[in-house]
């Protein structure tokens, strides 16, 4: 019994460094990627500030300020249980909406850029160029197909 708990706690523990990791990739804190990896393979659907920082042998510092981002970002909230004085924080995915429309609007800022990219660099005709206008026209597809996915969710809501 012993040694499937701490197989179950060694898997754990690799789930929540596999989480880290993955944020790294994205440009994003390790420490955050834990955090959440953390909290979601919980078997408690809220967890202490106290015990996060604890378990993950992080600092305050560090613990507050990757809970302040992941809240920031919708992947947890804050939470308060009447009669404690502890914060609790617990795993909640942001709307699927929601996350369309920030990678809407930076996939549309990074279009704005490649068309200022072609304005100062007047119309060359050139490779360089034709790989900017290509990357307008891609990235605006995507924009389109990313805006129809958003409706659609509003209408009929997650699959």
């Amino acid at each position: 019994m012993r040694e499937i708990r701490y197989e179950m706690e060694e898997q754990r523990l690799n789930y929540i460094h596999e989480i880290g990791l993955f944020f790294d990739r994205l440009g994003v804190a390790r420490t955050a990627g834990m955090v959440l990896g953390y909290l979601m393979s919980a078997s408690e659907s809220e967890i202490s500030f106290d015990t996060i920082r604890k378990d993950l042998r992080i600092s305050k510092g560090a613990a507050s300020q990757n809970l302040k981002w992941l809240a920031e970002n919708g992947f947890v909230e804050k939470c308060l249980k009447p009669g404690d004085r502890k914060t609790y924080y617990r795993f909640k995915i942001m709307a699927a909406e929601v996350l369309l429309e920030e990678r809407i609007l930076v996939i549309n800022r990074l279009v704005e850029l490649f068309g200022k990219g072609i304005e100062i660099r007047g119309a060359t005709g050139d490779a360089a160029q034709r790989e900017l206008e290509k990357a307008i026209d891609t990235y605006s597809w995507i924009v389109l197909n990313m805006k129809k996915m958003k409706e659609e969710l509003r209408k009929s809501g997650p699959v």
